[in-house]
């Protein structure tokens, strides 16, 4: 089966992010830049339960991850 990451969306209480996945992606800063909750987002998103860290616990609203899956786009949203 082939699958793809297309795209996340995090939604805040304050704003909206988007994270657009290519072909190869790596994420690299400082601890607590977020590296993690961007894995931990798209493991919530595909089902898994979600660690609320405590900048997740004041502005986290729902996650949408965009998937392909054998040629076909599936969004896939969760609420907190």
């Amino acid at each position: 089966m082939r699958l793809f990451l297309r795209q996340l969306t995090l939604s805040c209480k304050s704003e909206q992010e988007n994270l657009v996945f290519t072909g190869f992606d790596y994420y690299y800063g400082q601890m607590g830049a977020g590296k993690s909750t961007i894995a931990r987002l798209i493991d919530f998103c595909l089902g898994g339960s979600l660690e609320y860290t405590p900048a997740l616990q004041q502005e986290f609203v729902a996650a949408t991850l965009e998937v392909e899956i054998e040629g076909k786009s599936l969004r896939l949203t969760r609420n907190s």
